[in-house]
This record gives C-alpha cells, structure tokens and sequence, in this order.
C-alpha cells in the first residue's frame, strides 16, 4: 500500500478504506534505505533492547489527510509523535523522525542524529563484546555477587556486607526471614562473593546446580525488568490524549 487519499470510509470495526481499498493490518517493520528515519530509530532501538513502536492509525481530518500517532518509552522517558500526511509512508517516516529528535534534542540536523545513533550501536556492540569476555573468566562466586545484587534491588532489601568482626553476611527477606552465612575467605571481597553465592543457595534451595541457580535467578530479574517496561508504556499511554480519535494500530 503506497499511500492513503479519498475518498475513505471508517467501518464501525475501525477498519479504513480508501480508492485504492483497505490499509492492511500488517506491514513490514522498516521501509527505504539506509538513511530512513524507519530504520534509523530501529537501530536505536535495537540498542536500548526494545521492541520498533507501532503506529496507531486515528483516521482522517478534515482535509482528507490520514492522522496517526507513534510512542516509545526508553529508560522511562516516554516520547510521543502525532502526524497528519497524505500518504501512509509519508505519515510514518515523519512519525519516526519526532520520535529520533526528541530522544537526541541537541541535534542540530537529521545527519547528526544518525551519527548519534551510530555511535550508540557502536558503543553496545563493544560493550557485548567485554561483556562476553567477562561472562567467560568469571566465577560463579563472582556471577552469584552480581545475581544477588539484582535481586537485592527487585526485592527492596539492602545489598548484604561482610561483617568485619562477625565474618557472617546476612540477608532479610521482605518477610522478615533472615538469612546467614559466614564467610571463610580472607579478603572482603573474596568473602563477600562466596557468602552471596551461599545466601542464593539458601534463598533457592531447589535449585541445586550453580548452572540451574544461575538460570532461574536471572530469569527473576528479567522478568523483573520486563514487567517495568510494561507499566512504563502504560504510563506513556495516558498522552495519547491529544489524539481524539479511535482507530487501530498497525505493526510496523
């Protein structure tokens, strides 16, 4: 579907018409070349780990112009774009180019954004690459200090400390079990790895392999930051109001 013009029509079922017949409901991802604003926010949000936002289309004005409406939250900043345009490709590309010059506000041109934006894809491709590096020499005391820091912050509690007289590092849980160990190892920081991956033992007793312990952590965390995600774009849907009117969304 190139683009949109009248005469159209709106179904009671939200489905438009126009002379060249009904919009699909689904359309690729990305559209044009390289230098696309489409593919240039894809990129980026292949960066932040997120998902390309759909467009919602709200029908048409009364000029004959199809409106419609792009929103994306990244670290909990929540952007929004509205457009008005003749055709379908049109109304997109604009919608994506709102959306790159709120999230880089300080670009002064559409070049400056892509260099932006290549940076960033730069920068998270090395830091996959240390990560990778990291992942290989760690061990699983220092992957379990990590594992429980994580968990320490989705459960509210303080992130646990080797007791320099004691020797023992504790952990209460939010229902008031507490949780200890001691600490065999000389150095604090050598102590504290082996006392969280005992505490992780403790707080998952079911799981009995370091590799299954490991897994099922991280699966807490993720699932974690995904519900987070999800209650952001929540949030970011309450300044859809500036949009009267009802449609359907395409994927894009």
């Amino acid at each position: 579907v190139a683009g949109l013009t009248t005469p159209h029509f709106v179904t009671g079922e939200g489905r438009i018409f126009s002379s060249l017949g009904e919009v699909l409901p689904h359309l690729p991802v990305v559209y044009g070349g390289a230098d696309d604003p489409s593919r240039i926010l894809q990129q980026y949000c292949q960066v932040q780990k997120i998902a390309m936002p759909h467009l919602a289309t709200h029908g048409f004005n009364q000029e004959g112009q199809l409106t419609a409406s792009m929103e994306l939250t990244i670290q909990e900043m929540p952007y929004f774009a509205y457009v008005e345009g003749a055709e379908l490709q049109t109304v997109r590309k604009e919608a994506c180019h709102q959306l790159l010059k709120q999230i880089f506000p300080d670009a002064e041109d559409y070049e400056t954004i892509k260099k932006e934006v290549s940076k960033a894809d730069a920068t998270a491709r090395l830091d996959a690459i240390k990560r990778q590096k990291v992942e290989v020499t760690l061990t699983p005391e220092a992957q379990a200090m990590s594992l429980l820091n994580s968990y320490c912050q989705i459960i509210k509690c303080p992130i646990p400390e080797v007791d320099p007289e004691t020797r023992q590092i504790s952990l209460t849980m939010p229902d008031g079990t507490v949780h200890s160990v001691t600490a065999t190892r000389i150095s604090k920081k050598s102590a504290r790895a082996e006392g969280c991956l005992r505490l992780l033992k403790l707080i998952f007793p079911e799981h009995k392999e370091f590799a299954d312990l490991a897994a099922h952590v991280q699966g807490v965390i993720d699932d974690n930051r995904q519900m987070q995600l999800q209650k952001n774009q929540q949030k970011a849907r309450s300044i859809k109001g500036m949009t009267g009117g009802k449609g359907y969304t395409e994927m894009w």
